[in-house]
């Protein structure tokens, strides 16, 4: 079965013509729900929308719309809120990673290859405060980060309670096995310092890494790999 939002995109507008509203429907709602999962919030609302053009009186859908509408919301937000507190901050991406290879806690795999140090340009710079969500257990991003400065802690909740099961400060990676596996996150990390920056490498820059460097897909499951076992 083909992942490609957009082929259901055009499998909804085809069937729009030849089929009655279920099938389109169907259709349109899977481009939705692949769309939501590759984070691309904007597509997957126009999708919904068009799936509630069919079915207007359908709760579920309109449930998964306004969900949507939500995280795409507070997705906006964020970026802004980041953008501000760099500004304020007065501190810039270009700087922080001149300051992490100077020191020793680049990982190695970056340190040694110029190319791979250049792509590290091309990552957002994420600025946060102490108790900050980075990442959230169940979600379906994919990103890996990078700290620079301050640390993080990780934890897992269990019957409703949280487990602590890692600490991490600069130079350190997280968020790399649901990269590797395809799998929602595994853990929960929010910032555990007040001074929090880091790099976040989205999916589409971690795959043009990989193409260009094979080994970085390597060097993520052998951290992956090392974390579980532990």
């Amino acid at each position: 079965e083909p992942e490609d939002p957009t082929h259901y995109v055009k499998l909804g507008d085809f069937y729009q013509k030849t089929h009655n509203d279920e099938a389109p429907a169907r259709a349109f709602q899977k481009a939705a729900e692949l769309y939501r999962a590759e984070g691309a919030l904007a597509k997957a609302v126009c999708a919904y929308k068009k799936v509630q053009q069919i079915k207007p009186y359908d709760i579920t859908i309109q449930k998964k719309l306004t969900e949507c509408m939500l995280e795409l919301k507070e997705s906006q937000f964020a970026e802004k809120t980041v953008h501000c507190k760099v500004e304020k901050r007065g501190v810039t991406k270009e700087e922080l990673i001149r300051e992490l290879m100077e020191s020793d806690c680049l990982p190695p795999l970056f340190k040694e290859n110029p190319e791979l140090r250049d792509m590290l340009y091309e990552a957002k710079l994420v600025d946060a405060e102490e108790g900050q969500v980075l990442i959230k257990e169940g979600d379906r991003s994919r990103s890996v980060f990078i700290i620079l400065r301050g640390t993080v802690k990780i934890f897992i909740t269990i019957g409703g309670k949280d487990m602590d099961i890692a600490k991490l400060g600069p130079g350190d990676i997280f968020g790399e096995m649901a990269f590797i596996t395809g799998n929602p996150r595994s853990a929960t990390v929010v910032s555990s310092s007040p001074d929090l920056m880091a790099l976040e490498l989205e999916q589409p820059l971690l795959e043009k890494m990989v193409d260009k460097e094979p080994v970085v897909l390597k060097y993520l499951y052998d951290i992956y790999k090392a974390r579980k076992s532990d």
